[in-house]
């Protein structure tokens, strides 16, 4: 089903769009991210992202666990061999579909997004595509526009 992934992908350009950043698409296949954000006029400092969504998030306390990556599509985002920091924006939706609401002031996406740095993971070694790689994602890091802006200017 490609419209959970297309409205994640959406929240996540909006989100981007409405922060004043400059959102570049990649080819997910070939590098493993969604998306590039860099300040407008500008092309360093940059971030990219890998954009995933789960109606029913597992874990329990101040972190939930995403098990929806494969091995050797975690390698692709994960350690510090990257000129580019990656990050996994995991966006919750709601299980019913109500992904939208409609108000007489405007429109209103559903639900938060996070963020995790994939800079802090570990490669697996001898990765294999049919094993599933666990990530935990701090509720703590909510994606918003200046979450965004924050995770820009402090890439190094």
């Amino acid at each position: 089903m490609s419209e959970p992934v297309e409205l994640a992908r959406g929240y996540v350009r909006a989100l981007a769009t409405a922060a004043g950043l400059h959102v570049s698409a990649c080819d997910v296949a070939a590098d493993g991210v969604d998306f590039g954000f860099r300040f407008p006029a500008s092309v360093f400092p940059a971030i990219e992202a890998r954009v995933v969504w789960t109606a029913e998030p597992s874990g329990e306390g101040a972190e939930w666990c995403y098990d929806g990556l494969d091995e050797l599509c975690f390698n692709r985002l994960a350690g510090q061999d990257f000129t580019v920091p990656r990050f996994l924006f995991l966006l919750v939706l709601p299980p019913d579909q109500a992904y939208v609401s409609f108000q007489s002031d405007g429109m209103v996406l559903r639900h938060l997004g996070y963020f995790h740095p994939m800079g802090d993971e570990v490669p697996v070694s001898a990765p294999d595509r049919s094993r599933s790689r666990p990530v935990q994602i701090s509720l703590a890091r909510v994606l918003t526009g200046p979450a965004l802006r924050e995770l820009l200017r402090s890439v190094r």
